[in-house]
């Protein structure tokens, strides 16, 4: 089962998505594609990043924060 804590690589001549414990263990050895077998080069393994879950962005570093101006403030 994917979900947001296992990593994950793109293969890109098929779009196929597989865990990076099979493409360390399995594609690396021969660099072919598990389900077509076709020859594989290093570029085509494109490691996917985790996404955020949370409200601000995941992986932002320049948050910005803006003065709230209430429209109806009592003096």
């Amino acid at each position: 089962m994917l979900n947001n804590s296992t990593p994950v690589a793109v293969l890109k001549p098929t779009g196929d998505v597989v865990t990076v414990e099979c493409v360390e263990k399995i594609i690396r050895k021969e660099m072919l594609h598990p389900l077509t077998g076709e020859a594989l080069t290093e570029t085509d393994i494109i490691p996917l990043r985790r996404g955020g879950t949370g409200y601000a962005a995941a992986n932002e570093t320049n948050l910005n924060a803006k003065r709230h101006r209430p429209q109806l403030a009592i003096s």
